[in-house]
C-alpha cells in the first residue's frame, strides 16, 4: 500500500500576533484530520520551531556515500578512458 507524508506548514512570526484562542483552534482542525484519517496514518508529529534548525552546507564537503547506516566512505573513482 502506497504511503504519503503530509507537511503542514504555518508561519511561526503570525502566531506572536493571533487572536487568543487561535491556536487551540488550529490544533482542533489538526486533530480531527488526525482523527478522520487514523487508520491510514503512520504518525505524526509537530516540527520544532524554526528557531531550533540547523543546516548542511554540500559545497565545501567531498562526496561521500554511506556503505553502510555507521560508516562513510569515499565513492569509487571511476577508471579514465584509454587514449591508446
Amino acid at each position: 500500500m502506497a504511503q504519503y507524508m503530509i507537511l503542514i506548514y504555518d508561519d511561526e512570526v503570525s502566531w506572536a500576533g493571533a487572536a487568543p484562542g487561535a491556536m487551540e483552534e488550529i490544533v482542533a482542525e489538526h486533530t480531527a484530520f488526525k482523527n478522520s484519517y487514523q487508520e491510514h496514518l503512520v504518525d505524526g508529529h509537530g516540527l520544532h520551531p524554526t528557531t531550533t534548525a540547523t543546516s548542511v552546507r554540500t559545497d565545501s564537503i567531498p562526496p561521500w556515500s554511506f556503505s553502510s547506516p555507521t560508516e562513510l566512505s569515499p565513492k569509487p573513482k571511476r577508471p579514465s578512458a584509454s587514449t591508446t
